[in-house]
């Protein structure tokens, strides 16, 4: 993609643009003075949050959608923010997927999880 526009992150009733080439330039120069921008926020602490879940993610805990919705308002008004929100995201899906294949197949686990996930997994504090 030459234009990447997203939601996740963003305050609530905006969208983010990532350039990723000269042809995504050109398009956003084509429409930037309809736009209306700011710059990107941060706040919060992914690590912590993502650390906190990492108990539940490593038993395979299924929460009913009740605690589910419970538990997103709860990180919507305290957890991260932004782009901090954004990468405890990634961090707590790739966390949580590397611990299902360890404890699902862990003899596929070098295998299915490549080195840019690794990376963001050594980071935490897993259980042996």
């Amino acid at each position: 993609a030459d234009l990447v526009v997203g939601y996740m992150g963003a305050p609530f009733g905006w969208q983010w643009i990532v350039v990723r080439n000269p042809t995504g330039q050109e398009m956003l120069d084509l429409v930037n003075a309809q736009l209306e921008t700011q710059p990107v926020a941060s706040e919060g602490d992914r690590k912590s949050a993502v650390q906190q879940s990492i108990p539940a993610y490593d038993k395979g805990v299924t929460l009913p959608m009740w605690a589910a919705k419970l538990m997103g308002v709860f990180i919507e008004k305290i957890g991260p923010k932004g782009l901090e929100y954004a990468r405890f995201s990634i961090d707590s899906h790739f966390t949580r997927n590397y611990l299902y294949v360890k404890r699902n197949h862990p003899d596929k686990l070098e295998e299915h999880v490549p080195d840019y996930a690794k990376r963001i997994v050594s980071q935490y504090k897993l259980p042996e």
